[in-house]
């Protein structure tokens, strides 16, 4: 059993200080980058677009640059996906670019990405 008198009350403080630390700045519990959230939209968003093109045999859309912007994460959780563990990403975001009015709505998204390789690299994952 501890005895209270052998526990130092201020190292004790400090190694739950430098685990709320760590916590924080995303070495335990890593999240990505909000500009990796935003070209993950733009890539989903690219994607649909082509596809819908294909489909109705429409011209190609590419030069209608879309941009993603004002991306705000409402949340986020780390889940399994085919033994794979992957981070849900929930939130809403703006479109901007040619032929977007900049008054446009916030849009809701919901994107799964996994950590790559490299410390920094995060791969959007099809849900589907």
């Amino acid at each position: 059993m501890v005895q209270w008198r052998s526990v130092n009350p201020l190292r004790l403080l400090l190694v739950g200080l430098l685990c709320f630390c760590l916590g924080g700045c995303g070495l335990l519990n890593p999240h990505p980058p909000r500009a990796v959230v935003a070209s993950a939209i733009a890539s989903k968003l690219n994607q649909t677009q082509a596809l819908l093109s294909d489909q109705l045999g429409l011209a190609d859309q590419s030069e209608t640059a879309l941009q993603v912007s004002r991306v705000q994460i409402t949340q986020d959780h780390w889940m399994t996906i085919n033994q794979q563990p992957v981070m849900q990403v929930r939130g809403t975001y703006r479109l901007s670019g040619r032929g977007w009015r900049q008054q446009h709505r916030p849009q809701p998204f919901e994107i799964y990405l996994k950590r790559g390789d490299g410390q920094q690299q995060w791969l959007l994952v099809d849900q589907s």
